[in-house]
């Protein structure tokens, strides 16, 4: 049985999820996801709707579950009123996203060409 060193020593080459930090207040939040909030994301059912435009139900939604990775107590309320300040809102719809998918990334990624554990399939 691998111990939790040996195991962590394994994961090092997986890229980390990126983050996105803003400070209100001098209260600084952070805008990420982990394994956890992009599956309650998911679970929302948010992400089966249009997700070409900008819908309001998307982008608060993400918004929140990006903040709730590194602040578990925030209210829907909160969230909506800091979004409500947030600059460059289509910008903000677009890092969603795309910190969304580096979770996938960081979890599913591709293993190395030369990886001997590599399974290819037909």
């Amino acid at each position: 049985m691998e111990d939790k060193k040996q195991a962590k020593e394994k994961n090092t080459n997986k890229p980390l999820p990126s983050f996105r930090t803003f400070t209100v207040d001098d209260k600084t939040y952070m805008m990420t996801f982990n394994r956890k909030t992009a599956k309650e994301l998911e679970d929302s059912g948010v992400l089966g709707r249009d997700i070409g435009g900008s819908s309001i139900t998307v982008i608060t939604t993400m918004f929140f579950y990006s903040l709730r990775a590194k602040h578990p107590r925030i209210k829907p309320e909160e969230s909506d009123a800091l979004l409500k300040n947030i600059a460059k809102k289509d910008e903000l719809y677009k890092e969603l996203f795309r910190m969304y998918g580096d979770v996938a990334d960081a979890t599913i990624g591709e293993p190395e060409e030369d990886d001997p554990n590599a399974i290819n399939w037909e």
